[in-house]
């Protein structure tokens, strides 16, 4: 390479490379914060699930049928558009319900039940159990 274009070119590529670094900070940080919103939106949304079950119980004497109940539904639609993964989950004997969503770049799971828990939980609230998050 001729020793005139060594000084200008290192100069340009040194300037390209922090300017392409320094652009990509401000995409990963909005992807962090993104995420963590949508977090709190299902985290939200599961919360008006245990609500709106409670209104099922109120209306119909158990939870029997809760996970196809339409706002419910709504809400679980919602979660799932954010990218969470909704279980609902009747116990057998239709006295607790719980509901669950896979939390955006976590191996955990978020839970609400009809006892009262809302927190994270891994492996709770799953078909065929008692129908609550512990």
């Amino acid at each position: 390479m001729d020793s005139r274009f060594e000084g200008p070119f290192l100069k340009s590529l040194a300037v390209i490379l922090v300017f392409g670094v320094s652009m990509s900070i401000p995409v990963v940080v909005y992807d962090i914060l993104k995420k963590s919103a949508d977090n709190l939106m299902i985290k939200r949304d599961l919360d008006q699930i245990k609500t709106w079950g409670q209104i099922y119980k109120i209306k119909n004497g158990s939870y029997k049928g809760v996970n196809t109940y339409i706002e419910v539904i709504k809400k679980k639609i919602d979660i799932d558009t954010l990218g969470g993964k909704t279980e609902v989950y009747v116990s057998p004997d239709s006295i607790n319900f719980c509901a669950k969503s896979k939390l955006l770049n976590s191996r955990k799971n978020w839970c609400v039940d009809s006892t009262g828990y809302v927190g994270e939980n891994a492996n709770a609230c799953n078909k065929g159990g008692i129908g609550t998050c512990q």
